[in-house]
């Protein structure tokens, strides 16, 4: 591999660093003109893999030095939130108000856009949050907790990817974003990026753990293509957790539960 290849790849990662989180990248990339999210967005699991690793670091950190796994779970979860802005946070709760309502598709396009806070978001963020928590917390007994939390970071931003693949904007604000679809050849390398974390434990678990990530990422297709006719950054946000609260509830099923 040449050097050039090798500086494509890290600057792609940077640019997927600096769409997906808060870290100040952009004086790190040797290439100062303006980043190209198409071709970056294989590196998506990358960042959600180190944005995961951080999240279970501090959370095992704390509980070392004697915190419950509840509280170093949450401290891990809020570290994650500082590093990636609430961003997908703030997607999945105005996805929340708009799915479940009864309105048509042009009113719920319109209420998307006022990104307004309402009661089926905070309560769904409200839910997520504690379920997240109780779920990372009991994996912390497990011996694979950080490959499996690692795993569910890097494999959730692998819905983002299919779904900008795979579907139509909702209005023309999310279009210039949807629209620049990568080949579907960087969708296939996201899946193996998000996946390979678990293949330590068991290769059974890596094609259960895809499989889930893509009837997750097909439904909120089917759902969204119903109430706004096409997904938007909203949905792409809201994918991330949904995969996730997905992948490590079906890590507790599988490991916790078990024991």
């Amino acid at each position: 591999m040449s050097f050039n290849q090798l500086q494509k790849i890290w600057d792609d990662f940077l640019v997927s660093l600096m769409f997906l989180t808060k870290i100040p990248v952009s004086r790190f990339r040797k290439n100062q003109v303006f980043p190209n999210l198409t071709k970056a967005q294989w590196a998506f699991p990358l960042v959600g893999a180190l944005v995961g690793f951080i999240v279970i670091l501090i959370t095992n950190a704390f509980n070392s030095m004697g915190l419950n796994a509840a509280t170093s779970s949450s401290i891990g979860i809020v570290a994650g939130l500082l590093l990636l802005g609430a961003f997908h946070e703030n997607g999945l709760a105005n996805m929340l108000d708009i799915f479940t309502g009864e309105l048509d598709k042009e009113q719920n396009v319109k209420i998307m856009r006022k990104n307004r806070l309402a009661t089926y978001g905070t309560l769904g963020l409200i839910f997520y949050t504690f379920l997240k928590i109780s779920l990372i917390s009991n994996l912390l007994g497990t011996p694979s907790c950080f490959l499996l939390v690692v795993g569910a970071y890097a494999l959730g931003r692998t819905s983002m990817v299919i779904l900008r693949k795979f579907s139509i904007a909702a209005d023309d604000k999310s279009s210039g974003l949807l629209f620049s679809k990568a080949p579907q050849s960087q969708v296939i390398l996201s899946i193996l990026l998000g996946a390979m974390w678990l293949i330590p434990i068991s290769f059974s678990l890596v094609i259960i753990s895809a499989c889930l990530i893509l009837m997750v990422t097909v439904g909120l297709r089917f759902l969204a293509s119903n109430r706004i006719g096409g997904i938007s950054n909203d949905v792409l946000g809201a994918s991330v957790l949904i995969g996730e609260i997905s992948l490590l509830t079906l890590f507790n099923l599988l490991f916790v539960v078990e024991s």
